[in-house]
């Protein structure tokens, strides 16, 4: 009865007819907190879609999109009830990994080797593949689902260059646990996580200095870490950075402030001599003594 007399304060000042109108979009808003979001969310991107003239067609759970990038046509699956329509958002309409196109373009560096350590359905080394076709790309994800949606993006478009690993980023080679209990819970909130409890810990992950040894790089010109907060144990050693920061051209990890990390993150790249800034989530830094 409390929170209804208080309620009944707050809306006192509208006329009758206004009070219903204020009811109304009450009772809506918390029925919209009880909606899964997943569908909502590729509904407004179908909507926006469709405003732009592009075309999508639906196959079982997943739709088919039909996108255009620098005039080269891209064939893009993403699950509906997932939260690939909102990456999708990101990496296509909001080109949140242009500032990393441009920089390289600005300095007339190609862009031959990339790791794509996060790399969820497959869309940043999308993107960053019709800008560079010649780029080889690793692209790491450890969640099994999301990760055959990524082999999936990658045999639609028949790029060769792009080689898809189901596993991890860590700052060592192990095996982890998985944790879908991060943030909003969603497919691109999936983490791992060392384990102290006794869960099973089936996820393989490697560190940097392995990959690079494994694909025979002397380095590595991109390197993109988006980890849930698995950056933290990246650049938790100094040591085992040793090994491989020197390496690296440009790097753009989004840092998760949940696990305090980006004090050290900012400091560990300034030692090493690289640029900092940053674009929305992304903090992207360039090393000057290799650009």
């Amino acid at each position: 009865m409390k929170h209804i007399s208080q309620y009944c304060d707050k809306v006192k000042q509208f006329s009758f007819n206004e009070k219903i109108v204020v009811v109304l979009y009450s009772v809506f808003t918390i029925f919209l907190q009880w909606l899964p979001k997943n569908p909502i969310n590729t509904h407004l991107l179908f909507n926006d879609l469709r405003k732009q003239g592009i075309k999508f067609t639906r196959r079982g759970s997943q739709t088919i999109i039909h996108w255009v990038e620098n005039q080269v046509p891209l064939i893009i699956s993403i699950k509906r009830d997932s939260s690939d329509a909102l990456v999708f958002r990101q990496i296509f309409m909001e080109k949140e990994y242009q500032p990393i196109v441009d920089l390289f373009l600005r300095k007339n560096i190609p862009l031959k080797t990339m790791i794509d350590a996060g790399a969820n359905i497959g869309l940043a080394s999308l993107y960053i593949c019709n800008a560079f076709p010649m780029a080889k790309i690793f692209a790491l994800e450890p969640n099994k689902g999301t990760f055959e949606r990524l082999v999936n993006n990658i045999e639609m478009n028949r790029i060769d260059l792009i080689h898809a690993e189901n596993k991890g980023l860590w700052s060592c080679d192990t095996f982890l646990a998985g944790d879908r209990s991060f943030r909003d819970k969603k497919d691109w909130s999936f983490r791992l996580k060392e384990s102290r409890s006794g869960s099973k810990n089936n996820f393989q992950v490697k560190g940097i200095s392995t990959l690079l040894k494994e694909y025979h790089w002397d380095g590595i010109d991109f390197l993109k870490i988006d980890i849930e907060g698995g950056e933290d144990a990246v650049f938790q050693s100094i040591q085992t950075v040793e090994e491989w920061i020197n390496k690296v051209k440009v790097i753009a990890v989004e840092i998760h402030d949940e696990f305090n990390c980006r004090q050290r993150i900012m400091e560990i790249l300034a030692t090493y001599n690289f640029e900092i800034f940053t674009v929305k989530d992304l903090t992207i830094a360039f090393n000057k003594n290799l650009i």
